[in-house]
C-alpha cells in the first residue's frame, strides 16, 4: 500500500467504555508459527484488519494516562499506556513522538531492555507491531530495535487499508538510518533490508537513499547497483507524475509536455545514478555549461558543474574545477565553502597520484629511489592536508570530524600532544567516539601514559565489542601492547595475564593478525618470568 495514498477512515466509539490496562503479554510468536497462522487466515478466516475499528476516545484514556504516569517517573508502566492507546489509534504520530519522549527519559535514567515478560501474547500483525515498538522503547538507541519495529510495521501497512502505518514505518527507517551506532561499523545488510522496507511503502526517496549507502558498502555488489538504477528511475516516475494516466495528470495539473521531455528525465536518472556512465557525465557536463553560459554569475550554477567535472577523476577535468573555483572565490572571498571545494578537489587529486606511486613501489619493493620518492611525496600529501584541516577548525570550530582529521596527520608527524588535543575533542561526537578513542590511546603509549591507554582501550571496546573486524583486532593489540608495558614496569604477573587474555582473543579470531603468534609466546613467558618472582 503506497505510504502517502492512503487516508485514516477511523471511527470513534460513542459509547461508555471501562478502560483497562493490556494483561501482560505471552512470548512473541516466532515466524514459522506467525506464517502458519497468516496459513489459516487465507484458508478461510476473516483477515484482522476487516474487523477492526479504531477509536479515538478508547485510545484518548490511555495516553491520558501515558501523560500523567510519566510526568512522575513512572516511565515503564507509562510506555505500556502509550502501546495500549495505539492499539486503539495505530497511526496517531503525535503521540509516537511523545512516547519516545519518554522512552529517551527512561533510557538517561538507567532503564533496563525489554524481558520476556514484555514480548509475549502477540496474535495478530498489529499487536506484534505494538510488541515490537515497546521492546524499542526500552532500547531506543538500539538501530535493531527500531529496524525490528518498522519490519512490523510495515505488514501492518500492507493489510489495514483503513490505517495510515506507513507513515510509522517511515518513522522508524528514518530512525535507524541516524543511529549513530551505525557509524563505527556500517552494515550492507542493514541498509538492503531499510531498502526492501521503504520499497514495500512506496518511499521511494528513502529506498533511494538507503540503497545508495548499501552499494556504497558493498561495490561489487552488481545487484544493487542495478536495483539502484531501478529505484532511482522510480523515483523520477513518481516525482515527475509519468506514472499517472492522462487523466490523472490532467486533473494534477501536469502538462503533457513534461511528460514527453525524455531528456529532463534521464538527466534525473543521470545525477541519481551513484556510478555515473561517460555518457551520463557528457549530459550533466553539457547541461551545466549551459546553465553557466546563460548566469555567468551566479555561484550556484558555477560550483555544479566544478562538482560535476571533478567527479569525473581526471587530472584535465579536475584542473579546470579547481582553476574555476578559485577564480570564484577570488570574486567571493568570505565564501569560505568554495575554497573547501576546491581544496577538496586538490586532495582527492593528490591522493590519487599517491596511490599510483605505491602501487609503483609494491610492484618493484626494492627499488630505494621508488621508495624514498614515494616517502617524500606521502609527506608533502600530509602536510597539505594538515594545512587544509588547521585552517578548517578556525573556520568551523564545533566541526569534531575536522578535529578528527587534524588528529590523524598530527600523529603522522609525531607531534602527539597537540593530536592528543584533536582527539579528546573529537571523542565528544558519538559517531567518533570508538575510533578517535582508538587513536588517543595510541596517542598516550608514546607519551608512556599507559594506564590511561589501558583505560582508554578497555573504553572503546566496550563500545565497539567487535572482533571480528580490523578496528576491533587492533584495538585488542593495541591493549595487549599497554598490558605488556605495564606488567614489565609494574612486575605484575596479573598484569601479563591481562595482555594474555588480549593475545588470545585476536588468536581466536585470526591467527595471522600480524605478529600475534609471536606476541602470544613472548607474553606466556613474562607471565612465566613475573610468577616465579612474585
Amino acid at each position: 500500500m503506497g505510504f502517502f495514498s492512503k487516508k485514516k477512515q477511523k471511527k470513534d466509539d460513542d459509547g461508555d467504555v471501562a478502560v483497562e490496562a493490556n494483561p501482560d503479554l505471552e512470548e512473541t510468536l516466532t515466524d514459522k508459527e506467525d506464517d502458519e497462522k497468516d496459513a489459516k487466515k487465507k484458508k478461510g478466516k476473516v483477515s484482522e484488519a476487516e474487523g477492526y475499528e479504531p477509536s479515538a476516545k478508547k485510545a484518548g484514556a490511555f495516553f491520558k494516562h501515558a501523560h500523567a504516569t510519566a510526568e512522575t517517573s513512572q516511565f515503564d508502566y507509562s510506555i505500556d499506556m502509550f502501546t495500549s492507546g495505539l492499539k486503539w489509534d495505530p497511526d496517531n504520530m503525535t503521540e509516537r513522538e511523545a512516547m519516545r519522549d519518554v522512552a529517551h527519559k527512561r533510557k538517561a535514567g538507567g532503564g533496563k531492555k525489554a524481558t520476556g515478560k514484555d514480548k509475549r501474547g502477540a496474535k495478530t500483525k498489529l499487536e506484534r507491531m505494538l510488541v515490537a515498538e515497546k521492546v524499542w522503547a526500552k532500547d531506543p538507541l538500539n538501530f535493531q530495535t527500531a529496524l525490528a519495529a518498522m519490519t512490523k510495521a510495515v505488514d501492518v501497512d500492507e493489510i489495514y487499508e483503513q490505517l495510515n502505518v506507513g507513515e510509522v514505518a517511515y518513522w522508524y527507517g528514518e530512525m535507524v538510518m541516524e543511529n549513530p551506532t551505525l557509524g563505527d561499523k556500517p552494515r550492507a545488510d542493514v541498509f538492503i533490508k531499510l531498502t526492501d522496507l521503504f520499497e514495500r511503502i512506496e518511499a521511494w526517496g528513502k529506498a533511494v537513499e538507503a540503497c545508495t549507502f548499501a552499494a556504497r558498502l558493498a561495490p561489487n555488489n552488481t545487484d544493487l547497483l542495478s536495483r539502484l538504477k531501478d529505484l532511482s528511475a522510480e523515483k523520477t516516475m513518481v516525482d515527475g507524475g509519468y506514472n499517472k494516466t492522462a487523466k490523472e495528470r490532467e486533473d494534477g495539473g501536469l502538462s503533457l509536455q513534461s511528460v514527453q521531455d525524455l531528456d529532463a528525465q534521464r538527466l534525473q536518472a543521470a545525477a541519481n545514478a551513484i556510478s555515473k556512465t561517460d555518457r551520463d557525465f557528457v549530459m550533466l557536463i553539457e547541461a551545466a555549461r549551459k546553465q553557466v553560459e546563460e548566469m555567468p554569475d551566479d555561484p550556484a550554477f558555477i560550483r555544479k558543474l566544478a562538482r560535476l567535472l571533478a567527479e569525473k577523476e581526471m587530472d584535465e577535468d579536475e584542473n579546470e574545477a579547481v582553476e574555476m573555483l578559485r577564480n570564484l572565490h577570488e570574486r567571493l572571498v568570505d565564501e569560505y565553502a568554495i575554497k573547501v571545494q576546491y581544496q577538496d578537489v586538490e586532495i582527492r587529486q593528490k591522493n590519487r597520484r599517491l596511490r599510483a606511486l605505491k602501487k609503483q613501489w609494491t610492484a618493484s619493493p626494492q627499488d630505494a629511489d621508488l621508495r624514498d620518492e614515494f616517502m617524500a611525496m606521502r609527506d608533502d600529501v600530509v602536510r597539505f592536508e594538515l594545512d587544509v584541516y588547521n585552517e578548517r577548525v578556525e573556520q568551523y570550530g564545533t566541526d569534531m570530524k575536522l578535529r578528527y582529521e587534524q588528529g590523524k596527520r598530527l600523529m603522522h608527524f609525531k607531534k602527539y600532544e597537540e593530536a592528543i588535543t584533536s582527539f579528546q575533542a573529537a571523542q565528544t561526537d558519538p559517531k567518533l567516539r570508538t575510533r578517535a578513542m582508538r587513536y588517543l590511546g595510541a596517542c598516550y603509549v608514546t607519551q608512556d601514559w599507559m594506564q590511561e591507554a589501558v583505560d582508554t582501550f578497555e573504553d572503546a571496546i566496550e563500545l565497539h565489542p567487535f572482533i571480528d573486524d580490523d578496528l576491533g583486532k587492533e584495538m585488542r593489540y593495541q591493549l595487549m601492547e599497554a598490558f605488556m608495558s605495564l606488567a614489565e614496569k609494574e612486575k605484575s604477573s596479573d598484569l601479563a595475564a591481562k595482555a594474555k587474555e588480549s593475545a588470545s582473543q585476536i588468536l581466536k579470531i585470526d591467527i595471522n593478525y600480524r605478529d600475534i603468534k609471536k606476541k602470544m609466546e613472548q607474553i606466556r613467558k613474562l607471565e612465566s618470568n613475573l610468577k616465579r618472582k612474585d
